[in-house]
Protein backbone atom coordinates (compact mmCIF):
# COMPACT_ATOMS: atom_id res chain seq x y z
CA UNK A 1 0.00 0.00 0.00
CA UNK A 2 2.92 2.37 0.32
CA UNK A 3 3.92 1.88 -2.94
CA UNK A 4 0.62 2.52 -4.30
CA UNK A 5 0.58 5.67 -1.81
CA UNK A 6 3.53 6.58 -3.34
CA UNK A 7 3.09 6.25 -6.69
CA UNK A 8 -0.27 8.17 -6.15
CA UNK A 9 1.21 11.07 -4.92
CA UNK A 10 3.64 11.03 -7.85
CA UNK A 11 1.15 10.91 -10.27
CA UNK A 12 -0.65 13.68 -8.43
CA UNK A 13 2.65 15.73 -8.47
CA UNK A 14 2.95 15.03 -12.32
CA UNK A 15 -0.28 16.03 -12.98
CA UNK A 16 0.43 19.75 -11.20
CA UNK A 17 3.54 19.94 -13.06
CA UNK A 18 1.96 19.21 -16.28
CA UNK A 19 -1.34 21.52 -15.64
CA UNK A 20 1.06 24.51 -14.77
CA UNK A 21 3.58 23.38 -17.74
CA UNK A 22 0.10 23.99 -19.93
CA UNK A 23 -1.02 26.72 -17.99
CA UNK A 24 2.57 28.42 -19.12
CA UNK A 25 1.98 27.81 -22.78
CA UNK A 26 -1.42 29.04 -23.10
CA UNK A 27 -0.47 32.25 -21.20
CA UNK A 28 3.14 32.21 -23.84
CA UNK A 29 0.50 31.57 -26.48
CA UNK A 30 -1.64 34.31 -25.49
CA UNK A 31 1.00 36.66 -25.58
CA UNK A 32 2.20 35.42 -29.33
CA UNK A 33 -1.20 35.91 -30.26
CA UNK A 34 -0.70 39.92 -28.79
CA UNK A 35 2.05 40.44 -30.55
CA UNK A 36 0.73 39.10 -33.70
CA UNK A 37 -2.10 41.37 -33.72
CA UNK A 38 0.02 44.16 -32.89
CA UNK A 39 2.92 43.41 -35.45
CA UNK A 40 -0.24 43.18 -37.77
CA UNK A 41 -1.70 46.80 -36.80
CA UNK A 42 2.11 48.02 -37.31
CA UNK A 43 1.82 46.54 -40.61
CA UNK A 44 -1.03 48.14 -41.93
CA UNK A 45 0.03 51.43 -40.62
CA UNK A 46 3.02 51.22 -42.69
CA UNK A 47 1.06 50.00 -46.14
CA UNK A 48 -1.14 53.37 -44.97
CA UNK A 49 1.77 55.42 -44.44
CA UNK A 50 3.67 54.33 -47.79
CA UNK A 51 0.40 54.52 -49.85
CA UNK A 52 -0.15 57.92 -48.74
CA UNK A 53 3.74 58.64 -49.32
CA UNK A 54 3.30 57.10 -53.21
CA UNK A 55 0.11 59.57 -53.74
CA UNK A 56 1.93 62.43 -52.66
CA UNK A 57 4.76 61.79 -54.71
CA UNK A 58 2.51 61.44 -57.37
CA UNK A 59 0.79 64.78 -56.88
CA UNK A 60 3.97 66.33 -56.70
CA UNK A 61 4.99 64.96 -59.95
CA UNK A 62 2.11 66.02 -61.70
CA UNK A 63 2.76 69.86 -60.04
CA UNK A 64 6.19 69.19 -61.62
CA UNK A 65 5.10 68.33 -64.92
CA UNK A 66 3.11 71.04 -65.03
CA UNK A 67 5.78 73.50 -63.98
CA UNK A 68 8.02 72.28 -66.61
CA UNK A 69 5.48 72.96 -69.59
CA UNK A 70 4.83 75.64 -68.40
CA UNK A 71 8.96 76.20 -68.48
CA UNK A 72 9.46 74.90 -72.03
CA UNK A 73 6.32 77.39 -73.16
CA UNK A 74 8.32 80.69 -71.41
CA UNK A 75 11.72 79.22 -72.88
CA UNK A 76 9.77 78.81 -76.69
CA UNK A 77 8.76 82.04 -76.50
CA UNK A 78 11.52 83.67 -74.96
CA UNK A 79 14.28 81.35 -77.94
CA UNK A 80 11.64 82.74 -80.54
CA UNK A 81 12.23 86.56 -79.43
CA UNK A 82 15.88 86.01 -79.37
CA UNK A 83 15.62 84.72 -82.88
CA UNK A 84 13.77 87.38 -84.16
CA UNK A 85 16.46 89.75 -82.48
CA UNK A 86 18.91 88.07 -84.04
CA UNK A 87 17.00 88.53 -87.18
CA UNK A 88 16.99 92.56 -87.07
CA UNK A 89 20.79 92.44 -86.07
CA UNK A 90 21.31 90.65 -89.35
CA UNK A 91 19.54 92.90 -91.52
CA UNK A 92 21.24 95.53 -92.82
CA UNK A 93 19.28 98.93 -92.64
CA UNK A 94 20.09 102.56 -93.41
CA UNK A 95 17.63 103.70 -90.69
CA UNK A 96 19.83 102.70 -87.52
CA UNK A 97 17.53 104.32 -85.26
CA UNK A 98 14.55 102.16 -86.48
CA UNK A 99 16.83 99.20 -85.36
CA UNK A 100 17.96 100.30 -82.12
CA UNK A 101 14.36 100.98 -81.50
CA UNK A 102 13.03 97.09 -82.30
CA UNK A 103 15.73 96.12 -80.16
CA UNK A 104 15.21 97.80 -77.16
CA UNK A 105 11.95 96.09 -77.59
CA UNK A 106 12.57 92.79 -77.67
CA UNK A 107 14.83 93.44 -74.66
CA UNK A 108 11.77 94.94 -72.90
CA UNK A 109 9.49 92.27 -74.09
CA UNK A 110 12.00 89.49 -72.53
CA UNK A 111 12.43 91.41 -69.63
CA UNK A 112 8.80 91.39 -69.12
CA UNK A 113 8.61 87.84 -69.68
CA UNK A 114 10.49 87.04 -67.07
CA UNK A 115 9.20 89.63 -64.47
CA UNK A 116 5.81 87.84 -65.43
CA UNK A 117 7.04 84.17 -65.13
CA UNK A 118 8.80 85.24 -62.17
CA UNK A 119 6.58 87.47 -60.21
CA UNK A 120 3.20 87.66 -61.81
CA UNK A 121 1.87 84.20 -62.82
CA UNK A 122 1.92 83.49 -59.06
CA UNK A 123 0.02 85.37 -56.33
CA UNK A 124 -1.07 84.48 -52.87
CA UNK A 125 -3.70 82.33 -51.64
CA UNK A 126 -4.96 85.02 -49.97
CA UNK A 127 -3.86 88.57 -50.55
CA UNK A 128 -4.73 90.29 -47.41
CA UNK A 129 -2.49 88.11 -45.57
CA UNK A 130 0.38 87.14 -47.94
CA UNK A 131 2.47 83.90 -47.40
CA UNK A 132 5.71 82.87 -48.28
CA UNK A 133 4.49 80.42 -50.69
CA UNK A 134 3.05 82.00 -54.27
CA UNK A 135 0.51 79.78 -56.16
CA UNK A 136 0.09 79.86 -59.77
CA UNK A 137 -3.35 82.26 -60.60
CA UNK A 138 -5.34 79.91 -62.90
CA UNK A 139 -5.06 77.30 -59.61
CA UNK A 140 -6.58 79.70 -57.17
CA UNK A 141 -9.06 81.21 -59.46
CA UNK A 142 -12.67 80.79 -58.97
CA UNK A 143 -15.31 81.77 -61.29
CA UNK A 144 -18.45 83.97 -59.43
CA UNK A 145 -21.46 82.02 -59.88
CA UNK A 146 -23.60 84.71 -61.96
CA UNK A 147 -27.65 84.34 -61.69
CA UNK A 148 -30.21 86.81 -63.55
CA UNK A 149 -33.27 87.81 -61.86
CA UNK A 150 -36.21 87.54 -64.20
CA UNK A 151 -39.39 89.59 -62.69
CA UNK A 152 -42.38 88.35 -63.67
CA UNK A 153 -44.67 90.25 -61.86
CA UNK A 154 -44.09 92.85 -59.26
CA UNK A 155 -44.07 90.38 -56.76
CA UNK A 156 -43.22 87.11 -58.13
CA UNK A 157 -39.46 86.60 -59.69
CA UNK A 158 -37.13 83.70 -61.16
CA UNK A 159 -33.13 83.18 -60.79
CA UNK A 160 -32.03 81.42 -63.51
CA UNK A 161 -27.90 80.69 -63.80
CA UNK A 162 -25.67 82.69 -66.62
CA UNK A 163 -23.52 80.40 -68.73
CA UNK A 164 -22.53 83.48 -71.08
CA UNK A 165 -21.94 86.95 -71.14
CA UNK A 166 -24.14 87.46 -74.05
CA UNK A 167 -27.40 86.40 -71.60
CA UNK A 168 -26.72 89.26 -69.73
CA UNK A 169 -27.52 91.77 -72.31
CA UNK A 170 -29.99 89.93 -74.13
CA UNK A 171 -33.38 88.82 -74.05
CA UNK A 172 -34.82 86.24 -76.16
CA UNK A 173 -32.41 87.73 -78.84
CA UNK A 174 -33.32 91.27 -77.71
CA UNK A 175 -31.28 93.63 -76.35
CA UNK A 176 -31.77 94.81 -72.83
CA UNK A 177 -32.23 99.04 -72.38
CA UNK A 178 -31.77 98.56 -68.19
CA UNK A 179 -29.27 95.98 -66.50
CA UNK A 180 -28.27 96.16 -62.60
CA UNK A 181 -25.74 94.09 -61.62
CA UNK A 182 -25.67 93.38 -58.03
CA UNK A 183 -23.40 91.23 -55.03
CA UNK A 184 -21.20 90.37 -52.72
CA UNK A 185 -17.73 88.89 -53.42
CA UNK A 186 -18.04 85.60 -55.69
CA UNK A 187 -22.15 85.89 -56.48
CA UNK A 188 -23.18 88.36 -58.42
CA UNK A 189 -26.61 88.71 -59.49
CA UNK A 190 -27.75 90.34 -63.06
CA UNK A 191 -31.68 92.12 -62.84
CA UNK A 192 -32.86 93.09 -66.55
CA UNK A 193 -35.77 95.40 -66.37
CA UNK A 194 -38.14 95.72 -69.54
CA UNK A 195 -39.89 99.16 -69.53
Amino acid sequence: MGKVLKSTESSVTQYDDLKRKLLELETKMSDQKKGKLENEKELEEIKKTITEEKKEKLEMEIEQAKLKEKLTVLETLVSEQKEEMAKIKTQTSSDQSQTEYEQTKLVCRTQLMEHYRSDVLKVSAIPLQPDEENYNFSDIYIRPTITNKIEKNRRESEEKEIESMSEIFTKNGEPQKFIYVVGDAGLVRVVSVNI
